[in-house]
């Protein structure tokens, strides 16, 4: 009788160590998984920033800014383009349907893809935010490019920033995003990649 008493009890503490382990296991998992879905898109994002130095390599010259959207660059000119010097296709995002500054993700295909040029002076004091600025750049201003990611996972986004930054502080650094308004599970993303050419 005590050995089958003693014997229901280790099986009792067998299986609650089972299960602790499992519970560790199952976050750990979800962590690694985030963490990889996070490296990708950073990956995507960074792609087209070396996209667009290879372009400006090329040519000689920046992307033109868009006639839809003062602050964009013309993404679509990385996949073709009559001018000098051209050797792309420099990225394999495909570009929009609905209009000629964005490329389109291959992870989130929802998500549309930007190349803003911001006024490094919209960027300080107040929210110092990249979205926050509607300030196109002008001749003489000091500006930077910023990749720009509409619909992605919120949850992704201070993953990446502790990637990029080291911690995660939506506001400043070179990564920076936001929640969406509209779709609270969704955010903005921003990835500082140059100083104006």
């Amino acid at each position: 009788m005590k050995k089958g008493a003693m014997f229901g009890l280790d099986a009792r503490i067998a299986l609650a160590i089972f299960g602790a382990l499992s519970v560790i296991s199952g976050a750990a998992l979800y962590s690694a998984i985030k963490n990889t879905k996070a490296t990708s898109l950073l990956t995507e994002a960074k792609e087209v920033a070396k996209s667009y130095e290879a372009y400006y390599i090329d040519t000689g010259t920046d992307l033109a800014i868009s006639t839809s959207n003062k602050n964009a660059l013309m993404l679509s000119y990385l996949k073709q383009h009559n001018i000098t010097g051209w050797k792309g296709p420099y990225t394999s995002l495909d570009k929009s349907s609905d209009n000629e500054h964005t490329l389109i993700s291959t992870l989130y295909p929802n998500s549309k893809i930007h190349l803003y040029l911001i006024d490094d002076a919209q960027q300080v004091g107040g929210s110092t935010n990249p979205s926050a600025s509607t300030h196109s750049c002008d001749t003489g201003e000091k500006c930077t490019s910023w990749v720009r990611y509409d619909h992605v996972p919120y949850n992704l986004l201070q993953t990446i920033d502790k990637i990029v930054d080291g911690t995660a502080d939506d506001d400043s650094g070179n990564f920076r995003y936001i929640k969406r308004t509209d779709d609270t599970s969704e955010g903005r993303l921003f990835l500082k990649i140059a100083s104006q050419f």
